[in-house]
Formats: C-alpha cells, structure tokens, sequence
C-alpha cells in the first residue's frame, strides 16, 4: 500500500541514521517512518558506547523527541547510568543532556520529579537548564550551587534570573559564605560568589537588605569579588564604607590586568564623585614617585587618564594627572 512504512524502509533509514555521513538525513527518513520506529530507536538510545561516541543515540533523541516518545526519554532517564571510564561517562553525560532538554521543552509538570532528581544526584547542564524552566523556588540552591562549575554557570545564571527578587535573600547569604579547605576559597566557591554578586548587581537593592558583614568582601582575595562588591557598596552604602571601596579599587589597579582595570574604570567612573578625591590623591602620588611608569602591572596612571578623558565633559579634575 502506499505510504505505509515497510521494514525495509525502517532498516534503511537507521542506517542511515546511524551513519556518520548520512547521520541528519537518516534522522528525517526514521521520522517519516512514524511510530513503527520507536522500538528500534528506544534500543539505541539505551545502547552503551565504550569509544564516547554520542552523536547516533542523540541523533535518536532527535526523532523520539518528534515522535511524541516521551516515554522512552524518561525511561532512560530514571536509571542513568554510573559510568567509571571517564570517555564513556563524557558520552553518557552528552546523551543524557541531550533527552533532558528534550524533556524539559516538554514542561510537563509530571516529570519535575524526574528532572529535579537528577538536578540533585547528576547536576549537567543540560539537566540544569530543563528544571529552571519550572521556576521552582525549592530548586534555588541547587542552582545556586551550579554556578561553581564552568559547565553548567551560564544554565544556572538563567535558571536564577527567572525567579527575579524571590532569589535575593538566597544570593546574598552566598556573596557573604565563602566555603574553605585548608584556610582557602575553593575555586569553585570563587566562581559561584562571583557569580553571585554579578547576578545582585542587576537585582534592586537597598542598604537595609544587605547583610552587615557584606562590605568585609572588598577585602577579598578576590579582586572580582572585591570589585562586585565595591560596586554594590558604592551605590547603597555610607560614607565609610564608599572610601572603603575606592581605595581598594585604587590599590587594585598596581597588579590588574586589562579586564580588571577596564572594569575598575567604568566602576570609578560611575561614582566619580564619591571616588574623586582618592583618585586626585592617588594621581599625586603616582606623579612623585620613583616607581618607573613602565612597571606593565600597574594600570593606575592609563585608567587614571582615561578616567579624565571620559569625565572632563562634566567634571574638572584639578591637577588629577600630571
């Protein structure tokens, strides 16, 4: 009969589909097979590849996905496996993502239970990004965790943003718990509380939501955390606390690099009027010392110049830069 699917056409279009070359179009000639090709692409998917290879089982994910199959995908996805060969887990992780955010564009409200379990015990991007589609306020912490790993930061960063204020008291206890082994911010805490604080200088703030120790992380290490929080303290808090932040900007200059010493600029320039007296002081300085001005660690001259160029429209700095 015409337009029914024979076995043979099946066969084919898997073969393709599994093919390297032809692996897109044999995506397209299995979906035209209907749902007579569920089985076979359910066996591929659960199929285990020991090289990584990861594209034909995504390519099945592909054509489940169209064919309605949902239930394939969860099926997989209830029992991931825990792979010990580190190639083979790198595949797995890729198939696993790709049936998650198939799942995930779904927005089933049944499988949140699913999703969120795995957010839990198998925290990818992929698996990030389908459980902030659900906005759960309860899963906040587990995004908030993710924006320790450079994988899944940018997944994170969007799944936070949907929840707008309702993510504030969560995004500011973390800027203020730095997490230490051996006396040391772990790389991964320096990322989420950068992060962080990112995400809390496009949040509305006033002074009496911040924490009491918050202006303490000027001081960081950090000089990304120290300069996001310099930000936030610049714009919210007293007196003390805004010539706190100046003068550790300033003194961040003598080991900055470009993206530092650009960010200190535009952070300087935006509150050019509280940062104006240290930075006359600090040009002072610089004028009379005996450091050689070649020193190429020590942005504070450049930025001080290009600080005088972008507020001289509005402002005279007197005797700012020699």
């Amino acid at each position: 009969m015409p337009g029914r699917t024979t076995q043979h056409d099946l066969g084919a279009a898997i073969t393709k589909l599994m093919s390297l070359h032809d692996g897109d179009v044999g995506v397209v000639d299995t979906i035209a097979c209907g749902r007579a090709a569920i089985p076979a692409l359910h066996s591929i998917l659960r199929s285990r590849e020991s090289s990584g290879i990861f594209e034909t089982r995504c390519r099945a994910i592909e054509a489940l996905e169209a064919l309605k199959a949902y239930d394939a995908l969860r099926e997989y996805l209830a029992s991931p496996q825990d792979l010990s060969d580190a190639v083979e887990r790198a595949g797995e992780d890729a198939v696993i993502n790709a049936a998650v955010r198939a799942l995930g564009r779904l927005a089933d409200t049944r499988d949140m239970p699913l999703i969120f379990g795995l957010l839990r015990s198998r925290p990818l991007a992929g698996v990030v990004e389908a459980a902030g589609r659900f906005r759960q306020i309860s899963t906040l912490p587990d995004f908030i965790k993710a924006l320790g790993d450079d994988f899944t930061r940018s997944a994170a960063e969007t799944a936070i943003r949907r929840f707008g204020v309702k993510a504030r008291p969560a995004l500011l206890e973390t800027a203020i718990s730095p997490i230490c082994v051996n006396n040391r911010e772990t790389n991964a805490s320096i990322g989420r509380r950068r992060c962080v604080l990112r995400l809390l200088c496009e949040t509305p703030l006033t002074a009496d939501m911040l924490p009491d120790d918050f202006a303490n992380g000027i001081d960081a290490d950090d000089p990304w955390i120290a300069i996001l929080t310099a930000r936030i303290a610049l714009a919210l808090l007293d007196d003390v606390q805004r010539k706190r932040a100046v003068a550790r900007l300033i003194a961040l200059l003598k080991d900055a690099d470009e993206l530092i010493a650009e960010e200190i600029e535009d952070c300087l320039v935006d509150h050019f009027i509280s940062a104006r007296p240290a930075i006359e002081q600090a040009a002072q300085d610089l004028a009379a010392s005996t450091v050689p001005i070649w020193r190429s660690h020590d942005y504070s001259d450049r930025v001080f110049e290009r600080i005088r160029k972008r507020t001289q429209v509005h402002f005279a700095i007197q005797g700012a830069v020699p």
